[in-house]
C-alpha cells in the first residue's frame, strides 16, 4: 500500500484506540541522530507500556512523528522522532530520551541503504531528518543534519536523558529510573558489524571531512547525563 495512503490510515486508527489507553502517565518521546537503535528502544518502551493493557499490541501506544507537535504527545504513548530539540518535549506531560550514536556509522549505513534499499528509502529516511532528499548530497556536507541535531539536544540545559548509543545496554537502569519504568527491557544486544570500516578508504575520508563537526561532538559527549550540569 502507497505510504501517502497508509500514514493517513495509521493515524485514524492510533486516534481511533485513545479511549483504550492509560492517561496515568506522560508521554515518552525517543529521538535519535538516526541508525541509533531509537526504533529499538521505542518498541522496548511500548512492550513495557502494554503489559498492564487487555489489548497489547503496539499499534495502540507508538507511533512515529517526523516533526512532533503538542498534539502527537499524547498521553501514556510513546512517539519516536529525529527531529531537534523542542521545548515542549521536556515538560511535566512530555519525558524524552535521545540516544546518540557515531556520525560515522550512522552515515555508513545510509550509504549502505542505498544498494539494499535503494534510493527512494533514502531520499524518505534525509525528509524524516529535515534535510530534503538531495541523496547525491549524501558524502558531500552533512547532508543527515548530524551536527545540528546532536548539539540541539545535547548542548545546553534541558530535562532530557541523553545516552550513547554504545553504552545503552549497560545503561539500561538509568533509562528505568528517568521513565519510571521498572519492567522495561532491551532485547539481547547483538553485536553491529561496522559498515564505516568496510567503506574504502576514500570514501571514510569524505564522510570525516564532511561530518567533521559532528563527529567531534559525539567524541566530546559523555555516555549518559540529563542535564550537562549534573
Amino acid at each position: 500500500m502507497n505510504k501517502l495512503i497508509k500514514e493517513p490510515i495509521r493515524e485514524a486508527i492510533f486516534l481511533a484506540l485513545k479511549p483504550f489507553r492509560g492517561n496515568d502517565r506522560p508521554c515518552t518521546l525517543v529521538a535519535s541522530n538516526g541508525r541509533s537503535a531509537s526504533t529499538m528502544l521505542t518498541n522496548a518502551i511500548a512492550d513495557s507500556l502494554l503489559l498492564s493493557h487487555r489489548f497489547p499490541s503496539r499499534t495502540l501506544v507508538r507511533r512515529f512523528a517526523r516533526k512532533p507537535t503538542r498534539h502527537h504527545l499524547a498521553p501514556g504513548t510513546v512517539v519516536k522522532t529525529h527531529a531537534d530539540f523542542a521545548p515542549e518535549f521536556d515538560s511535566a506531560s512530555c519525558k524524552s530520551v535521545y540516544i546518540f550514536g557515531d556520525p560515522r556509522d550512522s552515515v555508513a549505513s545510509v550509504h549502505h541503504a542505498l544498494s539494499t534499499r535503494g534510493e527512494a528509502w533514502v531520499r524518505r529516511h534525509l525528509r524524516n531528518l529535515d534535510s530534503g532528499d538531495k541523496v547525491a548530497d549524501l558524502l558531500n556536507r552533512d547532508a543527515l543534519r548530524q551536527y545540528e541535531n546532536m548539539k540541539s539536544w545535547t548542548q545546553g540545559d534541558n530535562g532530557a536523558l541523553k545516552i550513547r548509543y554504545e553504552s545503552l545496554w549497560e545503561n539500561v537502569e538509568e533509562i528505568r529510573d528517568y521513565l519510571c519504568m521498572p519492567d522495561l527491557e532491551l532485547p539481547k544486544r547483538v553485536a553491529r558489524q561496522s559498515k564505516y570500516e568496510a567503506l574504502p578508504i576514500d570514501t571514510q575520508g569524505m564522510i570525516e571531512s564532511s561530518y567533521n563537526d559532528a563527529i567531534r561532538l559525539y567524541e566530546s559527549l559523555s555516555d549518559v547525563w540529563v542535564s550537562r550540569d549534573s
